[in-house]
């Protein structure tokens, strides 16, 4: 039945092949957030500052609710805003360097920056996501995040109704695109490009229906046409 149904969307794995790379065991961490008054310039500075990252670097661009969490100033808990996560395999120097640009154009209104275990950086989410939320979520890849799309983003942000919902965004480039387009069984092509995950999460299932509706109302405004 599913290969009857599932056109395009079913597979088979028969086979699975890893490359792996020496990490750690400790990595530059940086967090820094921005209020969400200021959400299309930080959006923006992040996109150009991420767009020549140092092939030692991996940054996530989220749209999030500061957690109550050790890290969070008090003050700053339960605020939504825009946070670049931002870690650091190698050279400490290059780390430091890309942070700097980071507050110099925009300062954070907060920040959260330290060496940190690699195993540690792995269950940084788990608690966001433990066992017995309700959630629903969708994904889309963009070439590129333009002003355009940076607006309408911020607006749809603000609609939600779960701090536990978020957006997050990943820039696939460098060894990404070294990949021929036929050599994985991976979709969506190998050109530089973002990756956008649109989660809608609530504690209850009586919530879940609006986090539902917005997340589909902002994946439909976001899409590429």
């Amino acid at each position: 039945m599913a290969i009857r149904g599932g056109g395009g969307n079913f597979g088979v794995v028969t086979e699975l092949e890893f490359r792996l790379h020496e990490v750690g065991p400790v990595v530059q961490f940086g967090l820094l957030f921005w209020d969400a008054a200021r959400g299309g310039e930080a959006l923006r500075l992040i996109r150009d500052v991420i767009a020549d990252l140092p092939r030692s670097l991996n940054a996530e661009t989220a749209a999030i609710t500061a957690p109550p969490e050790p890290f969070v100033p008090p003050e700053h808990q339960h605020k939504p805003g825009y946070a670049l996560l931002l870690v650091g395999f190698g050279d400490e120097a290059e780390h430091r360097q890309v942070l700097d640009r980071l507050r110099n154009g925009l300062p954070p209104l907060f920040e959260s920056v330290s060496p940190m275990p690699y195993v540690v950086l792995q269950q940084m989410l788990d608690e966001a996501n433990a066992w017995g939320f309700y959630g629903y979520q969708k994904d889309a890849y963009f070439e590129d995040l333009s002003d355009d799309m940076i607006d309408i983003l911020t607006q749809h942000v603000a609609k939600k109704t779960s701090p536990l919902s978020v957006v997050l965004f990943n820039r696939l480039d460098q060894a990404y695109s070294e990949i021929g387009e036929d050599d994985t069984a991976f979709r969506g092509g190998r050109s530089a490009r973002y990756m956008a995950y649109f989660v809608g999460l609530c504690p209850t299932a009586d919530l879940l229906p609006a986090e539902r509706a917005w997340v589909r109302s902002t994946w439909n405004a976001l899409k590429p046409t």
